[in-house]
């Protein structure tokens, strides 16, 4: 499985921090600015896990979360944000996401958490195909 790390934040910094965070791996970083870039990246190309700002412009990241799970109910998502709204974190972690992070977060943290997500989805991969 070729893995694919889809990043959206508004601040261009941050999805080249989190590329240099997975340089020394196989993932492949895709970074955008929007919810609805990342509506488009993940209609053209196997997304599998994304790190989405809840704060974006346009589409908020909670309406991007509930879009990207309809289209993939098995994408791993990992909310993060500088701004926690209790409601919007606690509706998107009831409804499936893989976890949170609260901006500015360790690297390593970071790193652990996308880590595991691709681990997960390599054990539901039978799974998966049986149903997708």
């Amino acid at each position: 499985m070729q893995k694919k790390l889809l990043v959206v934040d508004d601040q261009k910094v941050m999805g080249e921090i989190i590329e240099e965070i997975f340089a020394d791996t196989d993932i492949t970083v895709l970074t955008v600015l929007d919810s609805a870039a990342a509506l488009a990246v993940c209609a053209r190309d196997a997304i599998d896990v994304v790190v989405t700002d809840v704060m974006l412009p346009g589409v908020k990241g909670t309406d991007l979360y509930y879009a990207l799970k309809e289209k993939n109910p098995f994408m791993q998502i990992v909310v993060m944000t500088a701004y926690p709204c209790k409601n919007d974190v606690l509706s998107m972690v009831k409804n499936g996401a893989c976890d949170f992070l609260l901006k500015p977060f360790d690297p390593e943290d970071l790193r652990k958490v996308v880590m595991a997500a691709f681990e997960r989805l390599e054990r539901w991969e039978p799974l998966r195909q049986e149903c997708c």
